[in-house]
């Protein structure tokens, strides 16, 4: 009678691992594209070569800048996210810093 009523929650459990297992996925391929201690243009250069839309975000009033890329990826059962990382770089040298791979933002069934 449930699974009639609510179809979506017998697929919920699913989805979920499904995203438990994105983003260890994702952050283990965002390492191979960025490293600790790399120039930020050769970052940038290899987020866009792997299909990342990338912009700087200046928030900070001592002149750095992050670097934030994103991109949407559908995955099996209909499902669409958006995975996001922010790399860190600060000036004078400009090398990254600092990885952050947020959690993607997932939409669909």
């Amino acid at each position: 009678m449930i699974a009639k009523a609510c179809p979506g929650l017998l697929l919920a459990p699913l989805l979920a691992s499904c995203a438990a297992s994105s983003q260890s996925d994702f952050a283990a391929e965002i390492r191979t594209h960025v490293r600790t201690g790399m120039p930020l243009e050769q970052a940038s250069a290899s987020l866009l070569a792997a299909g990342f839309e990338c912009g700087e975000n200046s928030l900070a009033n001592d002149g750095s800048a992050d670097l934030v890329c994103s991109r949407e990826k559908s995955h099996r059962l209909l499902a669409s996210c958006i995975q996001r990382v922010i790399v860190s770089a600060p000036p004078p040298a400009r090398l990254v810093r600092a990885i952050e791979v947020l959690q993607p933002a997932c939409a669909g069934l």
